[in-house]
């Protein structure tokens, strides 16, 4: 990286405001990541994703789903609920929730 855009991305990490530029840069992405991805919550599902296992049988896939292990200890479980909490409060909540489960 250039002198000049290693200053200009040190002096816009000082803004208060995010620079959205920041959140591709290394070194400066970490305030751009969701607090999902955060210690303080489990690993989100979709992390767990391989595209390998589309290329297995039933039987074998089944198999992988036995073996993996997801553990929430009760600190993340309450940062899950208090992140969540408001959640069935809104409006259109449970109809997002439906459609969701219509597609399961």
């Amino acid at each position: 990286m250039c002198e000049d855009a290693a200053s200009l991305f040190a002096q816009l990490a000082l803004n208060k405001s995010k620079a959205a530029v920041l959140s591709v840069v290394p070194g400066y992405c970490e305030p751009f990541q969701p607090i999902a991805f955060s210690n303080r919550f489990p690993p989100v599902l979709t992390e767990m994703h391989c595209p390998d296992y589309t290329q297995l049988s039933l039987n074998e896939l089944l198999l992988k789903c036995q073996e993996t292990v997801l553990t929430v200890t009760d600190e993340q479980a309450k940062c899950i609920e208090g992140a969540t909490r408001k959640q069935a409060s809104e409006k259109n909540m449970f109809q997002i929730q439906g459609r969701a489960e219509n597609c399961i």
